[in-house]
Order: structure tokens, then sequence, then C-alpha cells
């Protein structure tokens, strides 16, 4: 019986790729490793420590694109070692992952 049950899924799934149907994949979330692009607008201020009161260190602008490095805070920070710019610390609801 089980082999019916897996034949019918194997063909189900075959029917909706057909009709193009498919199965949408989960949307990127932030995590180590993943890549993100700036939300904000005109830009998002970096900083060198992982505290949204210290210094800021430089900006990113609109639309620039990165690597996280290190792990999400408590307070929402996450370091992105940017493709060009300033490197550090910018807060979750300035990026998106990609």
């Amino acid at each position: 019986m089980s082999d019916l049950t897996s034949v019918a899924a194997k063909l189900d799934a075959a029917a909706l790729e057909v009709q193009g149907i498919g199965v949408a994949a989960p949307p990127p979330v932030l995590a180590v490793g993943a890549r993100c692009k700036v939300t904000k607008s005109p830009s998002a201020a970096i900083r060198g420590i992982a505290d949204p009161s210290a210094q800021v260190s430089g900006t990113q602008p609109l639309g620039a694109t990165g690597k996280i490095v290190a792990p999400g805070l408590v307070n929402g920070g996450w370091w992105v070692d940017f493709d060009s710019g300033v490197d550090g610390w910018i807060w979750a609801a300035n990026i998106v992952a990609i």
C-alpha cells in the first residue's frame, strides 16, 4: 500500500510540474551566510559595534548588497560584509535576504 501511495504522490507532483504550477520555494531569510540587500532609502547607517547608539562608521545606499557574516543579536543587528564600501552592523529592519 505504501508503494502505491508513493507512486501516486510522484504522479501528482509530475502533473503539477506539467501544468506549470510547481512548488513555491520558501522566501529567503536573514541568516549567517545569506546574501542581503539594503532596503532603507536613501541609505542605512553602518556601525562598528552592535549598539544602536554607537557612532555611525559609514552608510550603505538603497540596494547595496552583501553577505551576512555574524549572527543577529537580541537588538536586531547583523554584521554584513558588503560587496563595496563600509562593512559592519546594520539593523534587520534595513535589509532583506535575497
